[in-house]
Parts: C-alpha cells; sequence; structure tokens
C-alpha cells in the first residue's frame, strides 16, 4: 500500500519567496540597466556617424543583433561635435532599455547577450593598420567580471 504525506507551505514563505525572486530580477534588470549606460557611455568618444553607438542590441536566445551601417551618414569630421555625440549615446542607451523592457521573464532566460552587429564593429573595437581600436568589449569584459 502507497504512503504519502502532504506539507503545507505557509502563505508567508510563499510570500517570501516571490519578493526573492522579485528582488532577484530588479538586480538582473539594474546589471543590464549598468552595461547599457556604460557601453554607451564609453563608445560615445568613438562617434564619428552613430552607427556603431546605436548598433548595440541584448539578445535572449536566437534574434537578429541591430546593426546600422556608417556609409552615406553624416560624420563629425576632425572637429568634436559634443552635441550629435550625446545625442546618439542618448538614443543608444534608449534602444538597449526598449530591449530590457522586452525581455518578459527573467527566470526563462538562460543568457543575454550584449552585440553590435555594426558592419564596422570589428573595426571599432580592433581597429585597423591606420589607427588603434577603442576595445569596447574588452573594457566591458573588464569592467563586468
Amino acid at each position: 500500500m502507497a504512503k504519502s504525506l502532504q506539507i503545507q507551505i505557509q502563505p508567508s514563505l510563499k510570500n517570501k519567496l516571490k519578493q526573492f525572486e522579485e528582488m532577484a530580477e530588479s538586480a538582473v534588470k539594474q546589471k543590464l540597466e549598468d552595461l547599457a549606460i556604460y557601453a554607451t557611455s564609453i563608445s560615445t568618444p568613438s562617434v564619428d556617424t552613430g552607427a556603431y553607438i546605436t548598433s548595440f542590441s541584448f539578445n535572449v536566445g536566437r534574434g537578429r543583433p541591430r546593426g546600422k551601417s556608417s556609409l552615406n551618414r553624416p560624420r563629425t569630421g576632425s572637429k568634436p561635435d559634443f552635441a550629435f555625440k550625446e545625442q546618439k549615446r542618448e538614443e543608444g542607451l534608449a534602444l538597449l532599455q526598449q530591449d530590457i523592457a522586452k525581455i518578459k521573464d527573467l527566470k526563462q532566460v538562460d543568457k543575454i547577450e550584449l552585440r553590435n552587429g555594426a558592419p564596422h564593429a570589428d573595426y571599432v573595437e580592433s581597429g585597423n593598420g591606420k589607427s588603434r581600436g577603442h576595445a569596447i568589449f574588452a573594457k566591458i569584459k573588464s569592467e563586468f567580471r
């Protein structure tokens, strides 16, 4: 004959577990927000057309990364246009914040990836024979280990 035992979970324990889950989810979202702010902030000095800084995206699972080309876009040129750079930083940050808001249930997510799908992302990261890269992803990894 099979035997069984039922254990009643007190409502206060359920409430505490729910609060813990909410706190953990809030902490993850804050970390993503911090990462978005940092990534766009350290990318701002390298803004020429705004294509790179607005090509960051958070991806969950499969998905196409956001990628914008710098071809035929107005350039800041040799003298820095601080207002333009700040506008592009804010635009890039807003796009990342939208990505964070689209994540419906963090408990179901195994991995969230920060990507930059700009065609020239490797050039910005590593440079070429003429100029050094900005090592954006290397700096992000160093900051968020």
